[in-house]
């Protein structure tokens, strides 16, 4: 959730009406194959355009609703955007 706020600025999942909010997180436990994000799409807001696809990638991963499927710490390291931007600064 931290990366998909570093390269967004946004969460994976917010709306200011609580019950809103309620049912997306509801669809993400219940259909998680279907990544919600202001009810449009993983990846289908507008900022989006900007980030590499290795970062989408990387991101895709961490939010994988398993915990048991997710990359650990050494292999989010070891993934092509952390060795493609390692030393850089601001590079998404």
């Amino acid at each position: 959730v931290v990366l998909f706020v570093m390269c967004s600025s946004t969460l994976p999942f917010e709306d200011e009406d609580d019950e809103v909010l309620e049912q997306r997180l509801r669809e993400m436990i219940d259909k998680p194959e279907i990544p919600v994000a202001n009810n449009k799409g993983l990846f289908q807001m507008p900022v989006w355009n900007k980030v590499s696809e290795e970062a989408k990638s990387l991101v895709k991963s961490m939010l994988t609703p398993d915990p048991g499927s997710r990359p650990n710490a050494s292999e989010v390291l070891q993934h092509p955007w952390f060795q493609r931007v390692g030393g850089k600064r601001g590079g998404h």
